[in-house]
């Protein structure tokens, strides 16, 4: 008789082994539905699975309930902060008209990140709202799909970022006042600085974040 707990122990050894060997590869999501289809149960059993190997480092969360194969490497982590700092700050250059879509965001954003205490699982979702919402300014759909991809990556890392960064809301705050302010070039040029020191200090980080990661 097949039981939940032997679907959920199948899921799990199937997906560790594929972790293991490299059949999903690290930074690639994990095809939970695919994954339950092709062993015949539910998507339950697999999420589960999945949740148990994010405890033990085999994958990281990303938003959405989605899960991605990885194993804790710092040279992985810092390319992520690399990768998205290089999109946003291009998207800087490429600023166009979205009849006031991102600045209607920017505004909203910059009142819920004043109005209470918000957890770090929201302010990693609003992180990656936040990045997108530049880089849709750009009106170039292939950069904003990069960022998205970025974000999912990142999702879980922004959490343990927030944990450290106690003014985590504030940095995004002042985003939100440089991106509402007039188009100037003396605001773009802050706006690039606060990008680049967002950035830099997270990148400094990396080694602690690695440690996290890997602890777990």
């Amino acid at each position: 008789m097949v039981t939940a707990a032997n679907e959920y122990s199948r899921a799990y050894q199937v997906l560790k082994a594929s972790l293991g060997d490299y059949q999903l590869q690290p930074g690639r999501p994990i095809p939970v539905e695919v994954i339950a289809d092709r062993l015949g149960m539910d998507v339950s059993p697999v999420e589960k699975a999945c949740s148990r190997l994010t405890s033990e480092g085999w994958a990281i969360p990303g938003a959405r309930m989605a899960y991605f194969a990885w194993r804790p490497d710092e040279s992985a982590i810092a390319g992520l902060y690399d990768c998205n700092r290089a999109i946003v700050m291009s998207a800087l250059d490429f600023a166009g008209d979205d009849d006031g879509k991102a600045e209607t965001l920017f505004g909203r954003l910059k009142h819920k990140l004043a109005s209470r205490e918000l957890s770090n699982a929201t302010l990693a979702a609003y992180t990656g709202a936040l990045f997108c919402a530049i880089v849709e300014r750009t009106g170039r759909q292939h950069i904003l799909e990069l960022v998205r991809a970025t974000n999912e990556r990142m999702y879980y890392l922004r959490v343990l970022e927030c944990r450290h960064f106690v003014n985590a809301a504030g940095e995004l705050q002042v985003f939100c006042e440089l991106l509402t302010n007039e188009d100037t070039h003396e605001n773009r040029e802050r706006l690039r600085e606060a990008i680049a020191s967002y950035h830099d200090r997270r990148r400094k980080l990396v080694p602690e974040l690695y440690g996290m990661l890997a602890a777990q």
